[in-house]
């Protein structure tokens, strides 16, 4: 076994999340191996940081790795999620485009990594066959002391590898796909539900034991101004990733019922998550979408949830249920239905357009984030 895995091991990183590339495989086969380490491969880069930020929120000690076109592309998560809420993980990242790459879309992201990482502050090491010997280990006594992002540029070629395993992958194994589309249809075919209804009945529905997400914008500046609470982490950036994050504390916390409330644009942005759900399929997670066909948080633009069968999708995709409902009483029997039979299960709750817009605005992300990660340190 490689140097290098040995310090993952030492250090104690329990779960792992990323994107896959080639030069980082030894890693990968690594983390999908070792019994120790909860390994999630996410659909995208910007989906992984949220999985492993929600870990990290559970207690874990996570490690992200991808490639460094795919640090650009969630270089949002970066500074909205990971940076704001203090949240240290360490990132093993490829770095393409450095000196000695042949491939040619990479050279002007080889030339922006140290210099964007300069601007933003962020420590990192570039790893090379010269200086292997506690490189991972130097980097989680800093994010331990510190709490701070640590990064490891890998540069190809740059470690000795490890020997792959010659087990081969089924790929039929284990695959279970729903047949099962049956939603349960509990909606009242009125319009009086608002965002603020929805939001109250979740929580009037809940306990200090459940771990509840909120989306971007007015979803969580309503409920930080309405019902603030230690176990509720409320996402003011880092648009759609919600569902990630809920799902990167829901497998670290499997005795933790989590609410993931998220909203019709959002989850549209970050689509690919309910397959990850599906897959994962961890049975405390309620995956709620309030749903008013509109970017309600701008100026109430529409978006295209009208032409989108969530439930179904969801059901296709490994999750146990999905309910629709438009009032407090489906929403309250669907949400004990979850806590009676367990998920993952998704309501979709439509409601109207209406709802204040002057919330105050949860400012102290640090606070917020230490607050909920301590706060769920007392349970298992």
């Amino acid at each position: 076994m490689s140097e290098l895995i040995k310090q993952i091991e030492n250090n104690n990183f329990n779960f792992a999340a990323g994107v896959p590339c080639g030069v980082l495989k030894d890693y990968i086969n690594h983390f999908s191996e070792n019994n120790n380490i909860h390994h999630i491969i996410a659909q995208n880069e910007s989906e992984a940081v949220a999985i492993t930020a929600g870990a990290y929120l559970a207690g874990k000690k996570p490690i992200l790795y991808m490639q460094n076109s795919g640090f650009f592309k969630s270089i949002n998560e970066f500074t909205s999620l990971l940076i704001p809420y203090n949240i240290p993980l360490l990132s093993i990242i490829t770095y393409r485009g450095c000196e000695g790459e042949d491939a040619p879309q990479h050279f002007i992201n080889g030339k922006l990594t140290e210099p964007i990482l300069n601007q933003l502050n962020i420590n990192y090491n570039i790893l090379n066959k010269n200086n292997q010997n506690n490189i991972i280990s130097k980097a989680s006594k800093n994010m331990d002391l510190e709490k701070q992002l640590e990064i490891i540029l890998v540069q190809r070629q740059g470690y000795n590898k490890v020997k792959k395993s010659e087990e081969k992958l089924n790929l039929n194994e284990n695959k279970e796909l729903s047949t099962n589309y049956l939603v349960f249809n509990l909606r009242s075919n009125t319009l009086y539900f608002n965002r603020e209804d929805a939001l109250e009945t979740i929580v009037n529905s809940t306990n200090e034991t459940n771990a509840i997400f909120s989306s971007t914008g007015l979803m969580s500046r309503s409920l930080y101004e309405n019902h603030d609470s230690d176990n509720q982490f409320y996402m003011t950036g880092s648009f759609g990733q919600v569902s990630s994050i809920g799902l990167g504390f829901a497998v670290s916390k499997p005795n933790c019922q989590t609410y993931v409330i998220d909203g019709d644009g959002s989850l549209l942005t970050n689509f690919g998550s309910l397959v990850t759900i599906g897959k994962e399929k961890p049975s405390n997670l309620i995956h709620i979408l309030i749903d008013n066909n509109a970017y309600g948080s701008c100026d109430g633009e529409k978006t295209a949830s009208d032409n989108v069968s969530f439930e179904k999708i969801a059901l296709s995709l490994g999750y146990k249920g999905a309910y629709t409902v438009d009032d407090k009483s489906g929403l309250e029997f669907s949400i004990k239905d979850f806590q009676f039979a367990g998920g993952p299960i998704i309501i979709r709750v439509y409601t109207n357009k209406e709802g204040k817009r002057s919330f105050k605005r949860p400012k102290d992300l640090k606070y917020i984030s230490e607050r909920f990660r301590n706060h769920f340190q007392k349970y298992e």
